[in-house]
């Protein structure tokens, strides 16, 4: 650890220091005894040690900061997705209230070939792709701990459902690894872990703000 010597350091600092040292140290052991190699730009992203927080916002949804500027909470992508997808965020999302979004846990997004919510978009929140697979929704991450593979059990549910199987999920030794360039972050596989295989190993991470 760092120690800032002209500063007064107090117990609590120092334990919080602590606390934070211990959980890096202990996410670096369990991504190496996992054969995660946070030099290798597939596989750095599947530590969930750190995740960045975010709002999933729909297919084509401009940066963050844009799209809160641009969003008029009109809930006509809302209305016109036909997996009843997309919610208006409730409350508790504080300025973000009523803007939509999704959880995949709840519902991910199915990649509709239409598209029917960029559609709908009259301000410009949400921009028009050439493909599905183009669009960036977040970056699926599997945390080891949790998956049954990493477990010695059979399964294959992430690799089934993820739309670009053998591209954004790919098989390294044996166990399933995102790769961060090519997930959409459609939250397909983590919805397919937590019902399917009663697993909660997957996480969908918003894009940085």
């Amino acid at each position: 650890m760092k120690m800032r010597h002209n500063k007064q350091v107090n117990r609590r600092g120092l334990l919080i220091e602590g606390a934070d040292f211990i959980s890096r140290a202990f996410g670096q052991f369990m991504a190496a005894a996992h054969g995660i190699d946070p030099a290798d730009p597939v596989t750095r992203q599947q530590n969930t040690f750190e995740p960045r927080m975010g709002l999933l916002r729909p297919p084509g949804a401009v940066p963050e900061q844009e799209f809160a500027d641009l969003c008029d909470r009109c809930d006509e992508c809302i209305k016109v997705c036909p997996e009843k997808t997309l919610f208006a965020a409730p409350e508790e999302y504080g300025a973000a209230r009523g803007t939509p979004v999704f959880s995949p846990d709840r519902k991910p997004c199915f990649l509709c070939s239409e598209l029917y919510c960029i559609k709908a978009c009259s301000t410009g929140a949400l921009q028009p792709v050439d493909h599905v697979l183009d669009l960036k929704m977040g970056t699926a991450r599997i945390d080891a701990d949790k998956c049954r593979v990493f477990e010695g059990e059979e399964c294959r549910r992430c690799l089934d459902f993820c739309p670009h199987p053998g591209v954004a999920i790919i098989q390294k030794d044996g166990h399933p690894v995102i790769n961060p360039v090519e997930c959409v972050g459609c939250g397909l596989c983590q919805y397919h872990c937590l019902h399917d295989a009663q697993r909660q190993a997957i996480v969908t991470l918003a894009p940085p703000a």
